[in-house]
């Protein structure tokens, strides 16, 4: 940006499309919500300006997918030989990869 241009703020845009408001200038981050499992969005940032809200070229665009989920678990009742207890068991589903809570962003581009 010239240096003589005062920044009023980022606008985000989700496929193609401004996502809210302009985003403060002091803003450095925005959580996405209501992500679609399956569905992939295509995410850039651009720098608006005080003089004429001109704005920026694109940044590069992120494409963001979000994890399918995963298939519906089968839940079983098993024969409990303590009194007052119930016990119950599920299988993994099959096909399905399984992540720590560590898991990297990355393995969803």
């Amino acid at each position: 940006m010239h240096e003589d241009l005062a920044l009023r703020g980022y606008q985000i845009y989700v496929d193609n499309k401004p996502l809210g408001n302009l985003r403060n200038k002091d803003t450095r981050q925005m959580m996405i919500n209501n992500m679609v499992p399956g569905k992939t969005l295509s995410i850039y940032v651009v720098a608006v300006t005080r003089q004429a809200s001109q704005e920026s070229d694109p940044s590069r665009v992120v494409h963001i997918t979000c994890p399918r989920q995963p298939p519906n678990i089968m839940v079983a009742q098993q024969p409990s030989y303590r009194p007052g207890t119930v016990l119950i068991s599920w299988e993994r589903p099959q096909g399905h990869t399984y992540a720590t809570n560590e898991e990297d962003i990355a393995l969803y581009g």
